[in-house]
């Protein structure tokens, strides 16, 4: 007979930073018949702003006008600007987490499949914010040879700056399918084997612009530029198998887990590597057109070309070995090599080629069953 069960797994209530929060949480699911059923859940949270977030720190620029060094003195003149911030008015950010799945329990091994799809909104991202400055310059006089200048302001020009703030404008997306499948025991071979894997895609939205400094800091009629920006996304393929052979005569279990990661792509941020508008030297925003986005003067501006590709990185391997031994007063010792063939594979990503994997290490871990 099939059955639907209905279960409220909870309530959180947080109070924090003068934030409050309610999060619950409703699991369900259905029994089709003594082997199959399927389950769900929802869920909604929330995440106040943390202290430092609500209250940031003042910023604070300081610029070397002159550093003079002779055998007599030693001559500096700084210009320094501070930028009260106050405190931000964030509201926390949120989250709603949904999960759909299966489970089926055949005479030979368990299934289980689940797919989440979890949406965050209201999240908190630094954004880059103009300030301009007026920037002094200054003529110095060397009354005496052997002693430090005199110097007097002869008027100011402006000087554009960016810094970050948080703000509620971050938009994330996680969905994912899972699976798992764990076979009996093949008594022949006394071993046992367990397969899993997963594929997450994620998605990232805050702004679709972003500002990035020009690499000619000599250039200061065009100190910034101004890019489109797509959504971060990116998508990961794994998978994952496991052989058990138990040594009942010696209370030994030796697993290895052989880990394939199929496939991972990191998908372009940038629409071009050109600018579409940059910041002048007094803080004005001037669009650029497709003629005049490649003259000389904004080539401090091109991006690095990786950032407007696609990267993929391929399938590659990974191996681990565990040793358990198992007393009889209900304490056990296990030992873990992880990479314990310390196989490092180069691996393409893109244009490049990295190093995967982590170099082989070792650990050991005790439990004790009362």
């Amino acid at each position: 007979m099939a059955t639907i069960y209905l279960r409220i797994s909870g309530v959180r209530y947080d109070n924090q930073n003068g934030f409050s929060s309610v999060s619950p949480r409703i699991n369900f699911g259905y029994e089709l018949s003594r082997k199959w059923s399927i389950r769900g859940g929802i869920g909604f949270a929330s995440k106040a702003p943390s202290l430092s977030q609500i209250f940031p720190s003042d910023k604070y620029y300081d610029y070397l006008i002159r550093d003079i060094r002779t055998n007599d003195y030693a001559f500096n003149l700084i210009q320094t600007y501070k930028i009260a911030i106050d405190k931000l008015d964030l509201e926390p950010s949120k989250i709603w987490k949904y999960e759909l799945g299966t489970n089926y329990n055949a005479n030979f091994a368990n299934f289980s499949l689940t797919a989440y799809y979890n949406r965050t909104f209201d999240g908190i991202v630094g954004r880059d914010q103009l300030i301009n400055f007026d920037y002094p310059e200054v003529e110095f006089m060397y009354p005496e040879d052997n002693s430090a200048p005199d110097y007097q302001v002869t008027g100011y020009s402006n000087r554009v700056e960016t810094y970050s703030l948080p703000q509620n404008s971050q938009e994330t997306t996680d969905a994912g399918i899972e699976f798992f499948a764990t076979f009996n025991k093949i008594e022949a071979i006394n071993t046992s084997f367990s397969f899993s894997g997963r594929y997450v895609y994620t998605e990232n939205k805050s702004f679709n612009e972003i500002i990035n400094s020009n690499s000619d800091q000599a250039n200061t009629a065009v100190p910034y530029g101004i890019f489109t920006k797509y959504p971060g996304k990116s998508d990961d393929l794994k998978l994952r198998g496991t052989a058990s052979y138990h040594l009942s005569e010696l209370g030994l279990l030796i697993s290895l887990t052989a880990e394939q990661f199929t496939r991972k792509t990191t998908y372009a941020t940038l629409k071009s590597t050109y600018p579409f508008a940059y910041i002048n030297g007094n803080g004005d925003r001037i669009p650029l057109t497709e003629e005049n986005r490649e003259n000389p003067e904004f080539q401090g501006l091109l991006q690095n070309p990786s950032n407007s590709r696609d990267k993929v990185t391929h399938l590659y391997h990974n191996f681990h070995l565990r040793l358990t031994k198992e007393f009889e007063n209900n304490l056990s010792l296990s030992m873990y090599v992880t990479n314990f063939l310390n196989y490092r594979p180069l691996v393409a990503t893109g244009n490049h080629e990295n190093l995967q994997n982590e170099p082989i290490s070792f650990g050991a871990q005790i439990n004790y069953q009362f």
